[in-house]
């Protein structure tokens, strides 16, 4: 039997997100508090920024803070379209990841879902570690514009200690084909430093 209690809503005013906060991913940092990374959206009003939105809670769930943009480590904002992000921690390293989209230019809504990276998190400044953000996978020559990487799940092997991440290509041959075949994509962890 499971008893729980229900945490604070997390509010973000509409001037920041257009359609609030939704498909959080969870994680507990070193320090015990929870990071929760939030997709955004700057659908319907192009001069917002499309962000992933962050909230920290320090009492298990219970109450959180303000939400605040998801940044590099140096400071410096990025650009994520509306759309999953994934929490993951690897038990061969002991170091937080975080696997989303992140673009050079600001988002249209939803759109582009490509690339797909994966980056380290500074679990002290809340913040991904710039130098460690890598493509896992992109737009290829061929794939329609329409291309997605997003909506994937991700997971730790047990045995190797890989994350492996699957995904289909959704609308990699056009806007209105849907089919695709699942893809694997199998992530190798260093070691740790200590």
């Amino acid at each position: 039997r499971l008893e729980w209690d229900l945490g604070e809503l997390v509010k973000i005013d509409p001037r920041l997100s257009s359609r609030g906060l939704c498909e959080p991913t969870l994680a507990e940092l070193c320090d015990g508090s929870i990071l929760m990374v939030c997709r955004g959206s700057n659908d319907t009003i192009t001069h917002m920024s499309g962000r992933k939105w962050c909230s920290i809670s320090r009492d298990g769930g219970l109450t959180w803070s303000e939400p605040f943009a998801f940044r590099y480590d140096d400071g410096e904002p990025f650009f994520s379209p509306a759309a999953g992000s994934r929490l993951i921690r690897s038990s061969k390293n002991g170091k937080l990841y975080w696997i989303g989209n992140i673009l050079k230019e600001n988002p249209r809504g939803n759109r582009p879902r490509y690339p797909l990276q994966i980056a380290e998190v500074d679990e002290d400044k809340k913040a991904i570690i710039k130098e460690t953000v890598q493509v896992i996978e992109d737009r290829r020559k061929g794939d329609s514009p329409w291309v997605q990487f997003s909506n994937f799940k991700a997971y730790e092997d047990r045995e190797t200690h890989e994350f492996v991440l699957t995904m289909a290509r959704i609308q990699e041959r056009s806007e209105k084909d849907l089919t695709s075949p699942a893809y694997q994509y199998r992530i190798k962890m260093e070691d740790s430093n200590d």
